[in-house]
């Protein structure tokens, strides 16, 4: 991966994708349901602050929804939405340097008490090295 950052996931649970043709991330699938979670890196801006970046993801992601949770430090962006769609989405963003790694996990609210364990684990497990 050209953005340097890694992530653990269970395999027993998640099966992982071909990689994008640009090398920036990947998408991994439930092997049951419906859960889906993206990985990928990117650059930032030199004016993008932390709080910035946190709004702008946070009105992309939820579309209109409320976040549950939301955390903005300097070198990390996290929230937490439940959709329209009744779904559950959880994006963390690490920032260093210009470059952004970011875990995305969107799961059905049904299947809660399945992925927060695995939320937790994986993006506990991200890094940018």
């Amino acid at each position: 991966m050209r953005y340097g950052y890694t992530i653990e996931y269970p395999g027993d649970l998640l099966v992982a994708g071909r990689e994008a043709d640009n090398s920036d991330g990947l998408v991994f699938s439930a092997k049951s349901g419906k859960t889906q979670v993206a990985v990928w890196g990117r650059f930032s801006s030199p004016d993008d602050t932390p709080a910035q970046l946190l709004h702008s993801e946070e009105q992309r992601t939820c579309a209109g929804s409320r976040a549950s949770y939301e955390v903005s430090k300097r070198n990390l962006v996290a929230f937490s939405c439940q959709t329209q769609n009744n779904e559950i989405v959880y994006e963390k963003m690490l920032i260093r340097g210009g470059t952004l790694a970011i875990v995305q996990f969107t799961y059905p609210v049904a299947e809660q008490a399945t992925w927060s364990p695995v939320v937790k684990q994986m993006a506990g497990s991200l890094r940018i090295e």
